[in-house]
């Protein structure tokens, strides 16, 4: 069910980027505000998909060096930052990205491996 909620507003999200682009607005590039984005990732050493998400989520953090990064290690003493969003966690890998009035929940090593699209999705629309 959590599946299909989050397809249905990613869906909703890219349908009214690309509704945008082509009503003559400005390209959706040059209006992303990636400063706005928060990722909370959730992740436990002892997690083997936690560790096969880690480079990828790394990877994600060199290259948008705007967007805000937490980690959250849930097997550790967790900083009081993560609490934010704690009822999103179902188990690890999770990670919650958090923009203007939208929160989505990544649950998963299979969705956290699509977290870029996500940021591009909620960073590029317009508001």
């Amino acid at each position: 069910m959590r599946r299909v909620l989050f397809i249905l507003v990613f869906c909703l999200l890219v349908t009214g980027c690309v509704s945008q682009k082509q009503n003559n607005v400005t390209p959706r590039a040059t209006n992303c505000s990636y400063s706005k984005v928060e990722v909370y990732f959730y992740y436990s050493p002892y997690c083997p998909h936690c560790e096969r998400v880690l480079p990828y989520i790394n990877e994600l953090r060199e290259k948008y060096r705007d967007v805000k990064w937490i980690y959250c290690n849930v097997s550790g003493n967790v900083s009081k930052a993560c609490y934010k969003y704690a009822y999103y966690i179902v188990g690890t890998p999770t990670v919650v990205v958090h923009y203007g009035n939208v929160t989505l929940s990544l649950v998963g090593e299979r969705d956290v491996m699509g977290l870029e699209k996500v940021i591009k999705s909620l960073a590029c629309c317009e508001r």
